[in-house]
């Protein structure tokens, strides 16, 4: 009797255990599988350029995670996943303008359990309308060493079927036409090493070109002038000098920002600045010592760097020219 009773708790707690696991697995299972609805709605509400947009009507689902983006090129039948989105809308650029792209979506809960598909819609991003003028031109002259080069930059246009931008260049103020063409870049920058002369100043202009050859209209015009570079005339090279003095050097060819640099050595270790502004032209211009204390005895270099459009980068650089400050000299 004693062994019926133990085998009867032992069954009594194994249903127990097996109530509680099967209650455990289908709350699980619950949670799981508790599906978000498919999403309904689907629609198009763009389709030009290269880009279709798609839109769908938008609940609140305590357990919804987002949707799923699937995508068929010309036909229903090679839906593949392209993208996870947790907004109500979606766009899809950098399409072909001939290509007829079909779309249906999931929705997917906390689980990654996606609903069963939504209905499909098409459309064929056909290009309509010429790009966005280009915009946040800028512009650097560089009479460098290694040669002569204008380069011009500008911001990534918005128009994702961009297939390269066109460059025009004049010598005289709004005087650009489509004559006026130089070249051409892919990317959002160009440089320029056309027959460039120093002392001339050069006005620029471009255009976006999209994948159907259609144009923006003209940016804004940007100019730059390449300049001769300044002449170190005082310290003079391999001096030695007793007391503080004055830099002195001849100015390039045109008005221009100029920085002065000492250094330790005649690569980048700078020690000291001075900045100064002129309009001089071809003049000799004279610029006070800073009030950086200086080793006596030691050799330092100097070098002048002209600037035009900005002070980010030098248009032009002098030679070298070396000093030492020996206060004890007589």
């Amino acid at each position: 009797m004693r062994k019926l009773n133990i085998i009867l708790q032992s069954l009594y707690f194994l249903s127990l255990i097996f109530i509680f696991s099967c209650r455990e697995s289908i709350i699980d299972n619950s949670n799981d599988f508790e599906l978000t609805a498919i999403p309904d709605g689907l629609n198009i509400f763009r389709a030009h350029d290269g880009v279709i947009g798609l839109e769908w009507n938008y609940f609140l689902e305590q357990n919804r995670k987002g949707f799923n983006i699937y995508r068929s090129e010309n036909d229903t039948l090679n839906f593949q996943k392209i993208d996870f989105t947790t907004e109500p809308f979606y766009y899809d650029d950098s399409l072909e303008y001939d290509t007829t792209y079909f779309y249906k979506l999931t929705s997917v809960n906390k689980q990654n359990v996606e609903s069963n598909f939504s209905n499909y819609v098409s459309a064929k991003p056909v290009n309509l309308y010429p790009p966005l003028t280009p915009h946040l031109l800028n512009i650097f002259a560089q009479n460098w060493e290694t040669g002569r080069k204008i380069i011009l930059t500008w911001a990534n246009n918005y128009d994702s079927d961009i297939d390269h931008y066109e460059i025009y260049r004049t010598e005289i103020q709004g005087s650009v036409n489509l004559s006026n063409l130089i070249g051409t870049s892919r990317t959002t920058i160009f440089e320029d090493t056309l027959n460039l002369k120093l002392l001339t100043r050069y006005y620029y202009q471009i255009k976006a070109v999209d994948k159907g050859n259609l144009k923006s209209g003209f940016s804004r015009s940007v100019t730059d002038i390449l300049l001769d570079a300044p002449e170190p005339l005082s310290p003079i090279n391999e001096s030695i000098d007793s007391s503080m003095f004055n830099f002195k050097f001849i100015t390039s060819g045109a008005p221009a920002t100029y920085k002065i640099f000492i250094q330790n050595n005649q690569y980048v270790d700078i020690v000291d600045q001075v900045t100064v502004s002129s309009t001089a032209i071809h003049d000799t211009l004279t610029v006070p010592f800073g009030t950086t204390y200086l080793i006596p005895n030691k050799k330092y270099y100097w070098r002048i760097a002209a600037y035009s459009s900005t002070l980010n980068y030098a248009n032009v650089f002098s030679g070298f020219n070396s000093f030492q400050y020996s206060p004890g000299l007589k």
